[in-house]
């Protein structure tokens, strides 16, 4: 079973705020940085001032993160809608671990569901013996 964790964005994240998804450190910022979702340095940019920025318009920009990973779990792909965030493993699982999270934003963003990954059993061939 893959892991997955669902975030929901219950409020715009005050400015200099953070949140980790897996080994991505996401920060919330004011002023002309633009959104640099790509986390291939482990840091992403999102914009959280500004015309029509909302609690949904926060969660499409965290669906657009690109090249996350996490620890155990490797590549994770991004889905969800609304106000949701879905990241889940995309390839068998080699630890039976929670994807990491963690709020630095004082529940505006918060985890409203998680699976632990599931280490798949290793087939193993039967052998019998006939004397």
């Amino acid at each position: 079973m893959k892991a997955s964790r669902t975030l929901t964005v219950n409020s715009v994240p005050a400015d200099a705020t953070t949140i980790t998804v897996g080994s991505c450190v996401v920060n919330f910022q004011n002023g002309a940085v633009g959104a640099n979702t790509d986390c291939s340095d482990n840091d992403a940019k999102i914009e959280r001032n500004g015309g029509g920025v909302s609690t949904s318009s926060i969660a499409t920009d965290l669906r657009t993160i690109t090249n996350l990973s996490g620890a155990g779990h490797g590549a994770l792909t991004v889905s969800g809608s609304g106000t949701t965030a879905i990241f889940t493993t995309t390839g068998a699982e080699t630890s039976a671990t929670d994807i990491i999270f963690t709020d630095g934003t004082s529940g505006a963003i918060t985890s409203t569901a998680n699976t632990t990954g599931v280490v798949g059993a290793t087939a193993v061939a039967q052998v019998n013996t006939i004397t």
